[in-house]
């Protein structure tokens, strides 16, 4: 997934159709090498989309341990974990029947809980610092908070026309969305749950990070024409710098990174999320669908 958080690292691989995402524990008290004892606590997650199922495999032993079973016909397509590590949500699109839902996990057993209904698709997913909220962006103009503490999906936020990655700022106050059809990033006040004047950017931002001292986003830019170009913004006035040239430039698998660990959780793609997933594949390309009449 996208990014790495202090409170716990997150990292998601995909290839084919699977996805893995690495969760450190808390280190024993012992003798250990902290370098061992923090291998020791690391456990990778392995999403599977053909077997229904994630995996949780000990990054010590190298041997998996019982995988975590999905409801039938639930395609899980990627799985974000909260900063303190606690919990892990799998998100996952089963068509028809079970629809598009998020099961909680909890990492210190590898239960799963009860799996939740969701109204429209998930693309992505960023949790606020203190890990209390969760915001899964839809693919279309909504963003849905939930509160991770009851599972409970809150009135979802009208931001823009296909909301697609989201990062959050170390204050919790600020999140970013990426617009691929608008081009432009869409600041969204997380307070009062209202999305502010939308930031024009590059062509197709597909992927957001935010430094550590949450002072500058960084939208990476993919398109046919200049697929190549990452945009500085201004969290304190919401304003795009010069668009940067990269000589490889980001494509639809990587993003945008920081000198230091980026803050925001979207899966630990990490929470957050990622490197960034790209938006292709069936669960993707379902997940962009009619919104419901109600929040027209």
């Amino acid at each position: 997934m996208k990014s790495i958080t202090q409170a716990g690292l997150r990292m998601a691989a995909a290839a084919l159709s699977c996805a893995a995402l690495l969760l450190p524990g808390v280190a024993h008290a012992s003798a250990v090498p902290a370098a061992t004892a923090a291998r020791r606590a690391i456990t990778v997650y392995v999403v599977s989309q053909t077997s229904n199922t994630v995996t949780p495999i000990s990054a010590a032993t190298n041997k998996p341990g019982m995988p975590i079973k999905l409801p039938t016909g639930g395609y899980p397509a990627f799985m974000a974990i909260t900063p303190n590590g606690k919990t892990g949500y799998i998100f996952g699109n089963g068509g028809p029947a079970p629809g598009y839902y998020m099961v909680p996990v909890n990492t210190a057993t590898n239960r799963p809980g009860r799996p939740i209904p969701l109204p429209l698709g998930a693309w992505d997913v960023a949790f606020t610092p203190d890990g209390k909220a969760g915001y899964i962006t839809t693919g279309s103009e909504f963003v849905i908070p939930f509160s991770t503490a009851i599972n409970k999906l809150g009135k979802p936020t009208r931001v823009s026309s296909a909301t697609i990655d989201i990062a959050i700022t170390p204050d919790g106050k600020t999140a970013y969305v990426s617009d691929l059809t608008t081009n432009r990033m869409v600041p969204v006040n997380l307070v009062t749950r209202r999305a502010l004047h939308p930031i024009r950017v590059g062509p197709g931002p597909e992927t957001v990070v935010i430094t550590q001292d949450g002072r500058t986003a960084y939208a990476a830019n993919y398109s046919m024409s200049a697929w190549h170009t990452v945009t500085p913004i201004s969290t304190a006035t919401n304003r795009p710098g010069r668009a940067i040239t990269s000589a490889r430039g980001p494509t639809p698998s990587t993003s945008p990174r920081t000198a230091g660990p980026p803050t925001s959780s979207a899966s630990a793609r990490t929470p957050s999320r990622r490197s960034a997933r790209p938006p292709t594949g069936p669960a993707r390309r379902s997940e962009l669908g009619r919104v419901p009449a109600r929040w027209r």
